[in-house]
């Protein structure tokens, strides 16, 4: 792309810059009937140039949010972090910020924890049921069964929403850290989280 810029004022007024070529032409003017050089200014230089909006990359918006959809799964504490960064495109769009999960549910809870090992979560699961142990009559609340009460019970106690920093596009996650579903219910099917950022 080349820029001209034309100015008929005497060369003498003009200062030119090393990387831009000049070039004299005489034109009559004929307001005084004289003739003067007009100079054009040409440059081939990239300073002249503006990029076009096919290549300039809009910034994110600052707040985003989503629902993520995750598959059914049996009862136990369950990694989701691949399932949810697959659902979130928009994430490598943020350079800096942070990403907030909610569940909406009250019988599964979302959390932070160990991403290695397969024995964590059994455990996770062990301890939770020694905490809110199921049986009909150590509740009042039994509508949808003896894993009822004790599921509330269980998504107040691990929590319902976790904060995540994001940095240069992904989740700023430890070495051994993943998100967490943790499945309350024998048969409590799909869960939907409501991801919300605020970055740029």
């Amino acid at each position: 792309m080349r820029s001209c810029f034309i100015s008929t004022s005497s060369f003498s007024s003009i200062q030119l810059n090393s990387s831009v070529k000049t070039n004299l032409t005489y034109s009559k003017n004929t307001a005084c009937d004289k003739t003067r050089p007009s100079v054009v200014l040409c440059s081939s230089s990239s300073a002249f140039d503006l990029p076009s909006k096919s290549k300039m990359k809009s910034p994110p918006s600052p707040w985003f949010q989503t629902q993520i959809l995750l598959k059914s799964r049996s009862r136990g504490c369950h990694l989701i972090t691949s399932e949810v960064i697959s659902q979130l495109p928009q994430l490598s769009q943020y350079k800096v910020g942070i990403a907030h999960f909610f569940i909406q549910h009250t019988s599964a809870s979302i959390t932070l924890n160990e991403n290695a090992s397969p024995d964590v979560p059994v455990d996770m699961e062990t301890a939770l049921n020694r905490v809110a142990p199921e049986g009909f009559h150590l509740y009042t609340h039994n509508d949808e069964g003896e894993d009822d009460m004790p599921a509330h019970v269980k998504s107040s106690l691990v929590g319902a929403s976790i904060s995540v920093p994001i940095s240069n596009g992904r989740l700023a996650l430890g070495t051994w850290q993943g998100l967490w579903l943790c499945e309350h219910r024998n048969y409590g099917g799909s869960r939907k989280l409501v991801v919300t950022i605020n970055g740029a």
